[in-house]
């Protein structure tokens, strides 16, 4: 059985939900419909892809917030990078959460975060409920464990010496080139609880967005 995810579908500028979460994150800036690359680079790895497009093209890396819609459920807002061109155009480089239909990112710049890619970000996401009736604090209590845990493995691999090569060898269609290192595979070793913890959070909160996804 592959992974259940939210039920996303683009949003844009008209819905107000979303404008009101993008000012409550960054009141300084407004929100952007930033087109989406023709042939995006793989989804889950934002600041990689971008770090590859700016190196690969010239421009630059700019951080800031992905908005999704969760119908019947809430508006979400997913830390996310994309890249400026040396033109200064904005595009986002990484497959959207709703698939390669998608046209457009709503995008929030912000660069308020110390973002460090040469370590697994883990940053919490921003909530704006939708549905009143609609029964959210176990997923939210379920998905800031999994970011803490998350950041905890982070920080071990960090330590051994990862620096997050498997993601940006996966930037550029490279996934089968990763050599680590026999401390990183030793870190590895060691956080095998954690992963365990990790596969046990996702089958819970597996569950949560099955329930929640009935809403959409």
């Amino acid at each position: 059985m592959g992974e259940i995810t939210p039920k996303y579908r683009e949003t844009n500028l008209q819905n107000i939900f979303a404008v009101n979460l993008a000012q409550k994150i960054n009141p300084s800036v407004s929100l952007a419909e930033v087109p989406i690359l023709n042939n995006p680079l793989p989804l889950g790895n934002c600041y990689w892809n971008s770090e590859y497009y700016s190196i690969s093209n010239g421009g630059a890396v700019k951080f800031g917030w992905l908005i999704l819609l969760w119908p019947g459920v809430c508006i979400e807002a997913v830390h996310h990078a994309i890249w400026e061109s040396p033109e200064g155009e904005l595009i986002d480089v990484t497959t959207h959460p709703v698939g390669l239909k998608a046209k457009h990112s709503l995008f929030l710049l912000d660069d308020s975060l110390d973002v460090d890619i040469d370590k697994t970000p883990c940053i919490h996401n921003h909530f704006y409920i939708l549905n009143s009736k609609v029964k959210f604090d176990e997923f939210i209590k379920l998905y800031s464990i999994k970011t803490s845990l998350m950041s905890e493995m982070s920080d071990k691999l960090w330590q051994s010496g990862y620096r997050c090569e498997y993601q940006r060898l996966s930037a550029q269609g490279r996934d089968d080139d990763i050599t680590l290192s026999p401390s990183v595979n030793a870190c590895i070793q060691s956080i095998s609880p954690l992963l365990s913890k990790k596969d046990e959070l996702d089958i819970l909160l597996g569950q949560q967005i099955k329930r929640l996804n009935r809403n959409s």
